[in-house]
């Protein structure tokens, strides 16, 4: 009849070192697989959710837009003093805005 250890070892492969190693490294690149894959599909619809439908934005940015382009215009000297200071805001920080824009090279929108 023979004996346990015949037994138990009936029909059994033996893998060499390189085969063991491969076959737990690709148990390992299942289970890692398999962790990321749920973290990546729980923080999207934690997102998702988070965000919701966003219909209502663009509704409310379209009103904000009408809203500013019908406003009535700024009185003439406020007007001016804006203008003024923008200008000031221009002459100071153009140099800068200048040099972050290499020359001979147009902005394209």
């Amino acid at each position: 009849m023979g004996t346990f250890n015949d037994w138990s070892r009936k029909g059994r492969v033996a893998f060499s070192p390189l085969q063991t190693f491969f076959i737990k490294a690709v148990m390992i690149v299942i289970a890692v697989d398999a962790c990321v894959s749920f973290t990546v599909s729980y923080t999207a619809e934690k997102f998702a959710a988070a965000i919701g439908d966003n219909s209502g934005l663009w509704a409310n940015v379209e009103k904000a837009v009408y809203k500013l382009a019908d406003a009535d215009d700024f009185p003439e000297p406020r007007k001016a003093q804006l203008i003024a200071a923008l200008k000031k805001i221009s002459v100071k920080y153009g140099p800068y805005i200048a040099a972050l824009v290499p020359p001979n090279d147009s902005v394209k929108p």
